[in-house]
């Protein structure tokens, strides 16, 4: 929808009729920060690899052999006679060497360990008689924590204390050895900032006790990059310069202190976040807030002179469900305030709110070493507060976004290797929603990760969905190059009927290219994005250009990094 203003009244009216109703998203303070949160995400890390198995292989038989009618175990309280009698089924009536009952108390050992439980389990001196055949079991008691700073020179990051209270809260001295409780108190030392953690058992200063031994490298306590490119918005500028700030643990108790900014010509954004530890057992306390200012220097709509802001303060608590070594997850519950303030010519357009609650669930899974799987849910409740906002009566006659709303958003990707060197990535994200909502809250296509062959938020929509697939060939340790395909269905507005509502309100944009990228795996990489639409756009304004007033069929899109 194309309106010509002259009066600075009718430019008003307009220009909150567009922002509210049209298929084009609109130029403002909340779908520009969408754009910005949605860049400032990164990729889940990569779970580390679960232990692999010892592949030892039964002895041959030799020596004297004993038919076995009967196995009795000695010493176990962890695992019941009838669980342990399960295990070793299999080789009852058998005639076995005195190597080959070695590898049945290994067995036996590998039944415990399977339980999580630490043991020794060996073949006492004994007479066999009637085929009656004992095994002992030492089920192992944690003695103490151990702790070993692999760098004596460099101090620790993170307090001796909070180190060792995070393993004695998950395993207790003088009770049996607990690998799966051990193992999640690691994996949660390893998520604390300013410090890496290995940990090894060793046999402890007392019989049948084992130690766990600590070994702390402290990081350094500043951390951080600065990138070029030109995956801004048309509207404010394209070409940014942003960069990133992380203080490790700079109070000693595995906290951490975060600072991102961008800049464009007509646009500068800062985010700054504090979290912290809860308790011993991985809760994490965030609390960020954030700040945009921007103004149009390539708007649509000539002359309205746009410019605007976008605050923010939220709130945010984690919680690890599940931590293992090959599966992870996360739950968090979060709150959060905004504020957005959209002028045109020094005449007010919006001045509003917009307060959420949301619920949210990431989790990852690690199948051996045939790929992972992520995937997450994210349900929020929200208000949008016009009150007193110059747009409230077009919201009213049009969108009606003002009130109660709630929405769910979900991501699923699988990564696939292929071979050492070929990988697939499937991924699949969408929004859903219960009325139309404000450009704060809406889904978005376009960009340098979502629609690539389309300028940054080229369609918006209550509730839309992504695909994504890419096949990523690793050419050399420093070089990458990524073949793709997106496909992105936006749904301008759940309810579309009222006066000048949006044409089309499905709006379907496809694309395909490839990337290359350069990283020397230190601390600098280069990505350079070459993607062409597959059909037109939908969404075309009445001249056949795109929504930001340009009409570029091979789109290129441009990144260097450098961290520190």
């Amino acid at each position: 929808m194309r309106i010509k203003t002259r009066h600075p009244l009718f430019a008003l009216i307009a220009f909150a009729l567009a922002a509210n109703a049209s298929a084009q998203p609109a130029v403002d303070a909340g779908a520009l920060q969408q754009q910005l949160e949605r860049d400032r995400s990164k990729a889940l890390p990569e779970l580390p690899k679960p232990p692999q198995p010892d592949a030892t292989q039964p002895p041959a038989a030799v020596g004297p052999n004993f038919k076995v009618s009967e196995f009795v175990f000695v010493g176990n309280t962890l695992l019941s006679q009838a669980q342990l009698q399960t295990v070793v089924a299999k080789y009852l009536g058998q005639n076995l060497s005195y190597a080959q009952l070695q590898m049945v108390a290994a067995a036996v050992a590998e039944a415990y360990r399977q339980a999580g439980w630490v043991v020794r389990s060996y073949l006492p001196q004994q007479e066999v008689s009637n085929g009656v055949v004992s095994i002992q079991i030492v089920e192992a008691q944690f003695g103490q924590v151990v702790l070993q700073n692999t760098d004596p020179a460099a101090a620790l990051r993170v307090t001796p204390e909070l180190l060792t209270s995070r393993v004695l809260a998950a395993q207790r001295p003088g009770e049996p050895v607990n690998t799966r409780q051990l193992d999640r108190a690691l994996l949660l030392l390893e998520q604390l900032p300013g410090v890496v953690v290995k940990g090894k058992l060793t046999p402890g200063q007392k019989d049948r006790e084992t130690d766990l031994v600590l070994q702390t490298t402290p990081t350094a306590l500043v951390s951080g990059d600065v990138r070029l490119d030109n995956t801004g918005a048309r509207a404010t500028g394209s070409n940014r310069i942003s960069g990133a700030l992380s203080l490790a643990s700079p109070t000693l108790v595995g906290d951490a202190l975060d600072l991102n900014l961008i800049h464009t010509q007509g646009s500068d954004y800062v985010r700054m976040a504090y979290r912290r530890p809860l308790g011993l057992d991985g809760a994490v306390l965030d609390v960020n807030g954030s700040y945009l200012s921007y103004q149009v220097i390539a708007s649509n709509l000539p002359g309205l002179q746009a410019t605007g802001s976008a605050s923010t303060v939220g709130l945010n608590v984690g919680y690890p469900l599940l931590l293992t070594g090959s599966a992870s997850l996360t739950a968090a519950l979060g709150a959060e305030h905004k504020n957005y303030v959209n002028d045109a010519g020094n005449i007010p357009v919006s001045n509003y709110r917009i307060n959420t609650v949301g619920l949210s669930l990431r989790g990852h899974h690690r199948a051996g070493g045939a790929g992972v799987t992520s995937a997450s849910l994210n349900l929020t409740t929200g208000n949008v507060d016009l009150a007193g906002s110059a747009n409230a009566a077009a919201d009213a006659l049009t969108t009606r976004t003002q009130g109660q709303f709630s929405k769910l958003g979900y991501r699923l990707s699988r990564q696939q290797p292929i071979n050492e060197r070929l990988s697939l990535l499937a991924s699949l994200q969408g929004q859903m929603a219960s009325k139309n909502l404000d450009s704060a809250e809406k889904f978005y296509l376009g960009g340098a990760s979502d629609v690539r062959a389309y300028a940054s938020s080229e369609a918006a929509g209550s509730a839309g969905q992504l695909v994504t697939i890419e096949l990523q060939q690793r050419l050399s340790p420093a070089f990458s190059l990524i073949g793709f395909y997106d496909w992105g269905r936006a749904q301008v507005n759940i309810d579309n009927a009222f006066a000048a509502a949006a044409t089309p309100n499905d709006v379907i944009l496809r694309g395909a290219g490839l990337s290359l990228i350069w990283s020397n795996q230190k601390n600098a990489d280069v990505r350079l994005t070459w993607a062409q639409r597959v059909g037109s756009n939908p969404n075309a304004l009445a001249n056949g250009s795109d929504s930001d007033g340009t009409r570029i069929k091979n789109r290129f899109w441009l990144s260097a990094s450098l961290s520190y």
